[in-house]
């Protein structure tokens, strides 16, 4: 029970800009994670992209007779639709379509009944724009050597030519998968370095180095940057932190000075059982 205590009282007590300043401070392994992850996706993408492109045609039907109605023309298309795929994709129709266009017909062959309608929508799918073409022209041109005998009353008339297609059915995006792979692969980098900062056994307030530490807190001291210049970062000369010096910030002088004129109750200087304390993350 103690132990769930002390838990829900680390996570309402933890030091949240910490944890954000420790985020900032490793944008590098964010900003690899997300150009990794969007070169990857990218290359990715382009490897295993697959193009297919459909070529169509519209064909009315109605009945044969002088008797024709709407009725009889809706329903003779319902019948024809019911049956016109598995007529597309028989074997004798196949092997007619192959021969005359010299292509194997590795294709996807559908006929969509359009609602309300006597139309019907003929679509074949191809990883060619030509053998969708060639295709769909061959199986207009023969499938009545079939559909005359399964149904003698349809007659189908073509309301709309096919074309040869100039565009893939679905075009393939490299930016927009590479944005969104960047994106999501920052958003972990970041959750990850968040949470290894939530976790780390180390002291991120003063809060927790009282709990922690079996000694008493004189201070927190404030960290002081030792590369002064860009220039002395790139030579890496680092500078002595002299509380003497000017150059050095008040934060730190004032903070170091509390920290070691801290006395005990009794007015002596207190020098057993105390820590001096950096905030993690500063």
């Amino acid at each position: 029970m103690a132990e769930e205590v002390r838990s829900a009282d680390t996570a309402l007590n933890a030091d949240w800009g910490c944890i954000l300043r420790n985020i900032v401070k490793r944008w590098w392994m964010i900003l690899l994670a997300a150009v990794t992850a969007a070169s990857g996706a990218y290359i990715l993408a382009a490897e295993f992209y697959r193009p297919t492109y459909s070529a169509t045609a519209t064909y009315v039907v109605s009945t044969r007779g002088n008797s024709t109605t709407v009725y009889s023309n809706l329903n003779a298309a319902s019948e024809l639709a019911a049956v016109f795929t598995d007529i597309l994709n028989s074997n004798v129709l196949k092997e007619r379509v192959e021969a005359e266009t010299g292509m194997e017909l590795d294709a996807t062959i559908r006929a969509t009944l359009l609602p309300d309608t006597n139309l019907l929508d003929l679509r074949v799918t191809a990883d060619e724009p030509e053998k969708a073409f060639f295709i769909i022209r061959s199986l207009i041109e023969n499938h009545g050597i079939i559909t005359s005998k399964v149904m003698e009353n349809a007659v189908l008339q073509v309301l709309k030519a096919p074309r040869v297609p100039t565009v893939p059915d679905v075009a393939l995006d490299n930016y927009d998968i590479a944005q969104k792979a960047a994106l999501i692969a920052a958003a972990i980098a970041a959750c990850i370095v968040g949470i290894v900062s939530y976790s780390s056994d180390t002291l991120k307030n003063t809060r927790e180095a009282e709990h922690k530490i079996d000694a008493q807190l004189l201070g927190a001291i404030y960290h002081e940057r030792k590369y002064k210049t860009l220039r002395a970062r790139i030579r890496g000369k680092k500078l002595g932190l002299l509380i003497t010096d000017p150059s050095v910030g008040f934060r730190f002088v004032g903070s170091y000075k509390i920290a070691y004129t801290h006395r005990a109750p009794d007015g002596r200087r207190q020098r057993q059982n105390a820590v001096g304390y950096k905030p993690h993350g500063r």
